[in-house]
């Protein structure tokens, strides 16, 4: 499988500007980022993304900047 990925038709080098322009990755929440703690499997609290103006299921509001 390897010589079939780096085997690629028509692919052209990137230039050092190409390069330093890359963005990819995740972001980073924000304040308007919201999120609620849940008992996942386990018991272990897991992050889930909920809107700002919802209500967690547990009946709490979502916490700003806490976002899965």
């Amino acid at each position: 499988m390897l010589p079939k990925i780096l085997n690629l038709k028509d692919v052209q080098p990137l230039n050092k500007n190409q390069k330093i322009n890359i963005k990819g990755g995740f972001l980073l929440p924000t304040e308007e980022d919201c999120g609620c703690r849940v008992p996942g499997p386990g018991g272990i609290l897991t992050i889930v993304s909920t809107p700002c103006n919802s209500t967690c299921p547990d009946g709490t509001s979502p916490i700003r900047g806490l976002h899965h």
